[in-house]
């Protein structure tokens, strides 16, 4: 498993242990794994932002809830620090995450994932009191991650080849910024998405608007009902007389 780690994942559990041995603790828990976690760069700082969670809020959260140990432990305990069954669990639902998203390795928002459907560590109630949704972010993670395959795909087929506009054979000689073909590429693939974002947005406001209609033409069709009927009932009166 933990050869699909993604470098930035491995540096996250590293820092996690780190933190537990500095609290003083003999295990590695849901709370050590976020503490690591905000400390890397990755996809899941683009999540932590969009929920306006940042990483000294969290960290301060947890803080909060977990204390350090007072007094000695034992060294060897310290080196080998083992996880606990929750945070166990995190690591077995980011593997799922990672297939889930078609991944071929388990990158740092995968861990994300995995705290939030833990659901019970002190890792999940403190993203959870920051706003964090586990099915909201889970569509976000899929979305940013299509965004990063669909460029990371764009640079590859390209003279490029991703190394940027300098070593682009189509760029060289080229007039002005933006010449290569991989940045216009890029610029495209953002704009598609906006304008798929856009047809999405008005076909909702669209439905909002038939189905408004909808009720009012069924109001109406009560009112005349009704109208209609009183209107009988009066001239049945009338001819009784």
């Amino acid at each position: 498993m933990f050869d699909r780690f993604t470098d930035a994942t491995r540096r996250a559990l590293t820092l996690a242990r780190e933190a537990a041995q500095r609290l003083r603790h003999d295990f590695i828990g849901t709370e050590h794994i976020l503490l690591g976690l905000i400390e890397v760069e990755g996809l899941h700082r683009a999540i932590l932002e969009r929920y306006k969670a940042a990483p000294e809020a969290i960290r301060a959260d947890v803080e909060k809830v977990v204390k350090p140990v007072v007094g000695s432990v034992d060294g060897d305990v310290r080196a080998q620090l083992p996880f606990t069954p929750r945070a166990k669990r995190v690591l077995e639902l980011a593997v799922e995450e990672s297939s889930n998203l078609g991944l071929d390795e388990i990158r740092t928002e995968c861990l994300l994932l995995g705290l939030l459907r833990e659901g019970e560590g002190v890792a999940a109630q403190v993203l959870v009191v920051h706003g964090l949704d586990r099915d909201k972010v889970r569509k976000d993670v899929a979305m940013l991650s299509g965004q990063e395959t669909a460029i990371a795909r764009a640079s590859a087929e390209h003279p490029c080849g991703g190394a940027g506009p300098s070593a682009c054979p189509a760029a060289k000689g080229a007039p002005g910024a933006g010449a290569c073909p991989e940045d216009k590429l890029v610029a495209r693939i953002f704009d598609l998405e906006l304008v798929s974002k856009d047809i999405l947005r008005a076909q909702r406001e669209q439905e909002a608007r038939l189905a408004e209609l909808v009720a009012v033409l069924r109001r109406l069709w009560i009112l005349a009902w009704v109208t209609a009927a009183g209107a009988a009932a009066l001239a049945i009166a009338a001819l009784a007389r």
